[in-house]
């Protein structure tokens, strides 16, 4: 219960921010949509259904790197009609004709996974981030650490843990299994 006040007042924030609160979209279908809605708008183009279908296809990736790069560049997309329709997702020279939304506890059901996401954060219908708030008024606290990659050095950010008694944080290279949280068989 304490982690839905805790997202509500994190959407709080953000309409505060200025962001709109889309409660219409509750599921992959309505996502799409609002997609579809704000890329056409953004770029000025008319896509049928399988021009969209195949435009997502495209930008849809896992490759982090690739959908920064998608995300953040000028794109060209080949038409039907052999017409090609250089687009963007996000407008990085003029950032305020972007349209910013957040959305709750969207649903996603494929035929072999249920997911909900609590929070998600879209840029011209494009979901940039989510986030799952939760309750740290525990034991122990997370948090993460960020350090520039140097040499060979993983870009990744490290997990540190905090022990709520000392102080000391723990970190997974060092931590016992129990210290992590996780249960032995």
């Amino acid at each position: 219960m304490l982690e839905r006040l805790i997202e509500q007042d994190l959407v709080h924030k953000l309409v505060d921010l200025k962001y709109t609160y889309r409660d219409d979209i509750c599921d992959q279908a309505t996502l799409e949509a609002n997609f579809r809605q704000k890329f056409e708008t953004l770029n000025q183009a008319h896509l049928t259904d399988a021009e969209f279908t195949r435009l997502k296809e495209d930008i849809i990736t896992r490759d982090v790197f690739v959908a920064a790069k998608t995300l953040r560049g000028k794109n060209t997309f080949i038409l039907d009609d052999c017409t090609p329709v250089h687009y963007t997702l996000v407008n990085t020279k003029d950032w305020c004709k972007n349209t910013f939304e957040v959305i709750s506890q969207l649903g996603i059901n494929t035929e072999y996974s249920h997911h909900r996401y609590d929070v998600i954060i879209l840029i011209n219908g494009v979901p940039v981030t989510q986030s799952a708030p939760q309750n740290f008024r525990r034991r122990t606290t997370h948090r993460l650490t960020c350090t520039p990659p140097i040499g060979l050095e993983s870009p990744h950010p490290k997990r540190t843990r905090t022990d709520a008694r000392s102080h000391s944080p723990i970190t997974q290279a060092h931590a016992r299994p129990r210290d992590l949280g996780v249960k032995s068989l």
